[in-house]
């Protein structure tokens, strides 16, 4: 009868999952078909827009003022025309206040704060010369105006409907819901099945958690495969018929303006300018690939390209044009780029691979603290351990809290560089870095009193001190509008973060055997990067759909679920806390202390290890990665992607190098080796300096924290100088040293740009490998003996 309860519970949490995880899929690909709906849409608005700009900006440059434009209402009015959906068009000046509109009872108001706030066209002029923000219940495309110095006077503002964007997403996206909704039922049916006809009880009566997890990993694995292709296809059908009808909105103005002139009598052959006005537009229109005129015969009058080109006809669009006074006939076609269409298509795919990706983290994260919670439940007991730390309640709390904190990752230094403006003299690569430091060095110098109240107080009450100060943090991000405030609410992030990672490595601490240790510190590990994979990915997709402040805003609700997951299902392990297992030394307090910071494994470990390796980490992952990964092309979707590369590795090999650490007799050794690994990455992106170089050194990374992290952890609470000392404390002076080096190393990576991009890193790499000698020469005689295992600290 209990297994058929428990048999009723796993087909309901199938079920479940199977719900969760697909919709999550449909429901980023229906953000992301908008998107590209809207970009598609306002990329044929600006066609429009453009030509009206051409003739303003044209008596601009014959002295006519732009505050005093005679004929201006009828000119906004011959735009709308042009493109039926929009709504209202104005011009305004740059600080937002309207000078016309196609209503009269526009002129003097002022363009909404959220508009406003996106106008910042002092740069040159770029291909694509515009941008458009959604305020409330309507999207703002505009088009800076420039004066004969090309310097910016005045903005276009053409708004259209969101509900209209909305409304032809939905009637696109039916197929592609209606698909996900058909392989969710067929998914949930199949596991659901399996569950009741596999057996999932060995013969002592315990899960076969393996088993299991094999089935969700099968089923719903197949389920986001099937998804993903039902989808690409729909999507490419739907986003060709978009792109389509933007395309003959852009051919239908051009159709106009060539027939006008015609009109006047200007024969095909003596058209001046033709050529340069339409590579303009194809400039402008990223799905365009060529515009040409051609005669009757099909030769070649005009055009973006030298030749005409020759390709499918699904992607070529051709409109009569009237005869000239020579009675010559012409035709314009509009040519499709197939690439861009195809690089569309591969990007929704690539979502949808990374959304499978990040859906397997989490189901597998979920299957495994629900299997925790009934095997609980059936052994009628709180923990498999009678009272060590429950390493997989650990990570299931870990896989949340970093999901919270991680979101952002791959955009701090970009939101910060939105946020940008002349502060405290400082130069702009060392603002860009300095919400990335204020965070760290908040988190360490939390991480010393975290300890302190960890000996006297347990792990709880840090955690949720943490916890409430980190939503502050995260609320204020997405709120931040200025770099005072953003940097100061990546500090309060910082200080949250600090209490809760420090609370939890406590709750880890508490086994009183190194090799219970290493595995906690495994588990934590394991669902840390779980959770930084999800976050990381997830986080840099919403941005693509969101915005950067967005994604502070779910980023909120995460922090509170990991607050009530802490409350009710993460129980203490025992009544003693990390205090407790202090060695009692006799003498003075001061002594201990002298003993602690004057011993040799302690000093070299955090002052030649832990700052010089977490320095280069993040000031290679979390700064220097995500502004040349934009710098060479690279969107934020795939950013995050290539920051899953360093979680996978520590996921995969972190429980692996927990087993390893825990049975070495000389864990100095394998501090060595994960350093070395991470002086590699430097070196090898300094010797290449390119975009494969620098993932390759991102992988890494992820290598050399995996083996780094549970080893200089076990390392320091082995040392008898620790126990002495008490483990609380030291945890958290070494704490303290590692956000120290992540702290310094935004800076010291924006210091080494002075040298050249590649060269300054090549230094910092054999900096570090320095440091890793001087530990070595500290260490030399206990690493000969061996005297750093678990059994000769006893």
């Amino acid at each position: 009868m209990q297994r058929q309860r428990m048999l009723l519970i796993f087909t309901a949490i199938a079920v479940l999952i199977t719900v969760v995880v697909l919709g999550f899929s449909g429901w980023l690909n229906i953000l992301s078909f908008k998107k590209n709906h809207v970009d598609s849409l306002v990329a044929g608005y600006a066609v429009a827009g453009g030509e009206t700009r051409r003739e303003i900006e044209y008596a601009l440059r014959y002295g006519k003022p732009v505050t005093n434009f005679y004929g201006m209402q009828e000119l906004l009015g011959k735009t709308a025309a042009y493109a039926p959906g929009l709504e209202n068009i104005r011009l305004a000046l740059p600080d937002g206040r309207v000078l016309y509109g196609m209503q009269v009872e526009d002129t003097g108001l002022r363009l909404p704060p959220a508009v406003v706030a996106k106008l910042d066209f002092q740069q040159e002029r770029a291909a694509r010369d515009y941008a458009y923000v959604l305020q409330e219940k309507d999207y703002h495309l505009l088009l800076p105006v420039r004066d004969r110095q090309e310097n910016w006077v005045a903005v276009l503002d053409m708004s259209f409907a969101a509900a209209d964007v909305d409304a032809e997403a939905e009637r696109q996206m039916g197929p592609i819901i209606r698909s996900m909704l058909l392989i969710a039922a067929a998914a949930a049916f199949c596991l659901g099945a399996l569950l009741w006809l596999v057996p999932l009880w060995a013969a002592d009566g315990s899960f076969r958690r393996k088993r299991i997890l094999f089935l969700f990993i099968a089923v719903l694995g197949a389920a986001q495969l099937s998804y993903a292709a039902a989808s690409t296809s729909t999507f490419k059908t739907a986003y060709l018929a978009i792109a389509q009808k933007n395309t003959l909105l852009s051919a239908a103005i051009i159709q106009q303006d060539v027939d006008r002139v015609i009109g006047m009598g200007v024969p095909y052959q003596r058209l001046r300018g033709v050529d340069e006005w339409l590579q303009r537009i194809v400039r402008s229109v990223p799905e365009l690939e060529t515009i040409y005129l051609s005669d009757a015969q099909g030769q070649l009058l005009h055009g973006s390209a030298a030749a005409a080109p020759s390709g499918e006809a699904a992607f070529q669009y051709s409109m009569p044009l009237r005869p000239d006074r020579s009675g010559v006939e012409a035709q314009l076609h509009v040519v499709l780029s197939k690439a861009y269409v195809e690089d569309k298509v591969k990007n929704i795919l690539l979502d949808a691979l990374t959304v499978s990706l990040i859906s397997f983290f989490f189901m597998v994260e979920v299957v495994l603290f629900v299997l925790r919670l009934l095997k609980l439940k059936m052994d009628d007991s709180e923990t498999e351990s009678g009272g060590a730390a429950d390493p997989n309640m650990i990570r299931s709390l870990a896989f949340l809290f970093f999901l919270a904190t991680d979101m952002s990752i791959s955009f701090i230094p970009m939101q910060m560089k939105n946020l940008l403006q002349p502060l405290w003299g400082l130069s702009k690569q060392t603002l860009i870095a300095l919400p990335i430091s204020a965070e760290m060095l908040c988190a360490s110098l939390t991480a010393i009193s975290t300890g302190f109240i960890i000996d006297k107080r347990g792990w709880r009450f840090p955690f949720f001190v943490g916890a409430a100060v980190l939503f502050v943090g995260v609320l204020l991000s997405g709120l931040a509008r200025s770099g005072e405030v953003f940097i100061l609410a990546r500090a309060l992030v910082g200080t949250g973060f600090g209490f809760a990672w420090m609370a939890m490595r406590g709750y880890v601490a508490a086994s009183p055997a190194a090799a219970a240790r290493a595995k906690g510190f495994a588990q934590m590990n394991a669902g840390i990067y779980a959770g930084n994979i999800c976050a990381c990915a997830f986080g840099a997709l919403l941005a693509e759909r969101l915005g950067y402040s967005g994604v502070f805003f779910v980023a909120l609700g995460v922090v509170a679920m990991t607050a009530v997951f802490a409350l009710w299902l993460v129980k203490d392990p025992d009544k003693a806390d990390v205090g407790k297992q202090a060695v009692a030394v006799p003498g003075k307090t001061t002594r201990r202390w002298r003993a602690f910071f004057g011993d040799a494994g302690v000093v070299g470990v955090m002052l030649f290890i832990t700052i010089p390796s977490a320095l280069c980490l993040t000031g290679f992952l979390n700064y220097f990665f995500p502004l040349y990964s934009n710098q060479m092309g690279l969107s934020p979707a795939n950013i995050g992607r290539a920051f899953m590369i360093y979680g996978i590795c520590i996921v995969y090999l972190g429980p692996v190098m927990g087993k390893i650490i825990a049975r070495s007799n000389n864990i100095a050794r394998l501090i060595i080796v994960g350093s070395c690994v991470g002086v590699s990455a430097l070196l090898i992106f300094s010797w290449q300096g390119a975009m494969a170089a620098a993932i390759a050194a991102v992988a890494l990374f992820g290598i050399a924290d995996s083996i780094g992290f549970i080893a200089q952890n076990t390392f320091l609470l082995t040392l008898p100088a620790t126990k002495a000392f008490g483990e609380g404390k030291a945890l958290g002076f070494f704490s303290m040293t590692k956000k120290l080096g992540q702290m310094l190393g935004p800076v010291v990576f924006a210091w080494s740009a002075g040298l050249g991009q590649a060269a300054g890193i090549g230094w910092i790499g054999v900096a570090y490998f320095g440091a890793v000698l001087v530990f070595l020469l500290l260490i030399k005689e206990n690493f000969r003996k061996n005297s750093f295992s678990e059994n000769q600290s006893r």
